[in-house]
């Protein structure tokens, strides 16, 4: 009877016209021991898809695993393509090319003297007027670094008040 069975049950498994059940039923017929070698082809088929849906079915921490790796591959530094004395290189030899290609453009022009002004008179107010701005540009900054030089002078005043404090502290200390 459960040959008759199995043997129609895998007709049309063949078919493609089994349901889920049927094929259940199928495995559940395979087991049997009254079953003969005839199916051994059958067995193996369905033992593999037995153990492919064990296997399926993935452990319950691989998500924890799959974003533990996640986390990691963010915290790790990026790979330098480039070693850091090749990069000092390189940029030494940008330098270099920079350097050669100005002085090839701009060393080999001839600078002349031009008057610009054909009266002497009219050419010393203009040196006189240009001479005197840059004059009072560089005592406004003067001024300001005299600013600067007090501002000096007070904070080393300041260490003598400090030092002076320290000593007073450890002669405190000392009588105690």
């Amino acid at each position: 009877m459960a040959y008759n069975e199995l043997k129609a049950l895998l007709e049309k498994y063949y078919d493609g016209e089994t349901s889920l059940k049927e094929e259940s039923r199928i495995r559940t017929l395979l087991r049997h021991k009254s079953i003969g070698s005839e199916f051994d082809v059958e067995r193996q088929i369905f033992g593999v898809f037995t153990e492919m849906k064990k296997e399926s079915n993935p452990p319950v921490s691989l998500n924890s695993d799959i974003m533990d790796a996640i986390d990691a591959k963010k915290t790790m530094r990026p790979i330098r393509w480039i070693s850091q004395p090749m990069r000092w290189a390189t940029a030494a030899a940008a330098c270099l090319f920079f350097a050669f290609f100005i002085s090839q453009q701009f060393g080999s022009q001839e600078v002349k003297i031009v008057d610009t002004y054909k009266d002497e008179k009219k050419a010393y107010k203009a040196t006189k007027r240009v001479l005197g701005f840059v004059s009072g540009k560089l005592n406004a900054e003067a001024l300001k670094l005299k600013e600067l030089s007090a501002i000096n002078e007070n904070l080393s005043h300041l260490d003598n008040l400090r030092k002076m404090d320290k000593a007073i502290l450890n002669l405190n200390n000392q009588e105690k």
